[in-house]
């Protein structure tokens, strides 16, 4: 028997694709768009799908071939160096390829490792010094499997078990997540996005590891809470329906085509208490083409920062990282990191978690979050942050969610999430939490 797992896409996929030239020309399109950079494969696929009045679920099975496709790009051109991708896409609906032979001449384990998981030689390296061989082995294979379509409840809107009564009664496949009270797995159904209930804002595409980080923000009810780098806005919207629409949230990020789809989204969501500020701490704004401006730039947003500084309950730092956790969802980060930028990440997430730290009240909690498991970018940023900032004290994730869940889910000390530590589903996403001593504590 093969110790390698087959190079191959699931029957089903292959079998719908083979009927189906305009499908195999949209998976295409998103692959090359993916590798080359010139689009995010959803965006793309998206976009063809629809030009091409595709139904769901085919747009569906040719994510799942775009996505094999550019996972197992390296162990293709390895096996197969004369075969370019277009004839790559037919290889595999022909069945499996054997390449057996191959992988199996390949002398050194580590590298050997790096071509059947499709990755980068470096990046095989870090991981194996990171974790050990068998762990790592274990994530690369890990990474090269499909996430599950995991929904978070709008708590502002509806509860999840009516939402999984009403999803159910419309012909969706759908259980409550295991670690999240808000998430919702959807197994197989009709077209969500075209569902009155997500037009209408009740649901929202999010992990379950992601609707964790949100929670373990934890912000107490009326508080005041900054998310240094909001993005389009996942995790502040799942913070905003905790506080239920009280208190203040500053969400602030440095691309304003992100904040404009923020804003969307919360209005959607029914979400009134997020101000989205274009800034992002230690770099500069960039303004994306197409997408609406807030007038709220240059003075005014240091205006609104100068009045939170020292005065913030909660201050989320969702820190720029290699996105390692997230790989099953966007394949090609693996061929976009690079080592150079790999190397840079961790004075960059130093430089940002020291200066968001200004905005955290005595007594409050910085929470520090990255979507990877590496140590350099998690563990290692929190000791040194830690070690250069004697205010701020780690906080057991088991302070915020209990004993009994934090469990599952917290890394082997139980004082830091980790969800890659421990089998399940999730994306693999890490937070830490701090707390600032109060006052009196400061004074001594």
């Amino acid at each position: 028997m093969s110790p390698f797992v087959p190079l191959a896409l699931p029957a089903s996929v292959a079998e719908r694709l083979k009927l189906s030239p305009t499908l195999q020309r949209i998976v295409l399109a998103g692959t090359d768009a993916a590798l080359t950079g010139k689009a995010e494969l959803g965006a793309t696929l998206s976009q063809a799908g629809r030009e091409a009045n595709v139904a769901p679920i085919d747009r569906l099975l040719c994510t799942i071939a775009a996505r094999t496709l550019i996972r197992y790009k390296r162990r293709i051109e390895y096996s197969r160096p004369d075969v370019a991708m277009d004839h790559a896409l037919a290889l595999l609906l022909a069945g499996p390829i054997d390449d057996t032979e191959a992988l199996g001449r390949i002398a050194d384990p580590t590298e050997r490792a790096s071509v059947e998981h499709s990755l980068p030689s470096w990046l095989a390296i870090n991981m194996v010094d990171d974790m050990g061989f068998a762990r790592a082995t274990a994530t690369m294979a890990r990474m090269n499997t499909e996430p599950p379509l995991t929904l978070r409840v709008n708590s502002i809107k509806a509860s999840r078990d009516d939402l999984l009564s009403k999803l159910a009664g419309r012909g969706f496949v759908v259980e409550p997540t295991l670690y999240s009270p808000f998430g919702v797995t959807l197994r197989s159904g009709p077209n969500i996005f075209a569902d009155p209930l997500f037009a209408d804002g009740a649901l929202e595409v999010q992990d379950e590891a992601s609707q964790l980080v949100a929670e373990v923000v934890a912000p107490p009810p009326g508080g005041v809470v900054v998310d240094v780098c909001a993005g389009a806005g996942g995790k502040t919207l799942a913070i905003g329906a905790a506080l239920q629409n009280r208190g203040r949230i500053f969400a602030l990020d440095r691309h304003t085509g992100r904040l404009g789809e923020l804003r969307k989204r919360a209005r959607r969501a029914g979400v009134h208490n997020i101000q989205a500020l274009a800034l992002e701490l230690g770099r500069e704004v960039e303004h994306d083409s197409g997408h609406e401006r807030s007038n709220e730039q240059g003075s005014g947003v240091e205006a609104h920062l100068t009045r939170v500084r020292g005065a913030a309950h909660r201050v989320l730092v969702d820190a720029p990282c290699s996105g390692l956790g997230a790989i099953r969802r966007n394949p090609e980060a693996r061929w976009r990191v690079t080592p150079e930028s790999f190397l840079r990440l961790p004075e960059e997430q130093l430089l940002i978690l020291n200066a968001a730290a200004q905005f955290v009240a005595p007594g409050g909690r910085l929470i520090y979050a990255v979507c990877t498991f590496l140590k350099s970018e998690c563990e290692a940023i929190v000791d040194n942050f830690v070690s250069q900032n004697d205010q701020f004290t780690p906080m057991s994730v088991r302070e915020v969610l209990g004993r009994v869940r934090a469990t599952p889910v917290a890394d082997e000390r139980g004082v830091a999430l980790r969800t890659w530590d421990h089998e399940n589903t999730m994306d693999g996403f890490f937070a830490a939490v701090l707390r600032r001593k109060p006052k009196a504590s400061l004074s001594t």
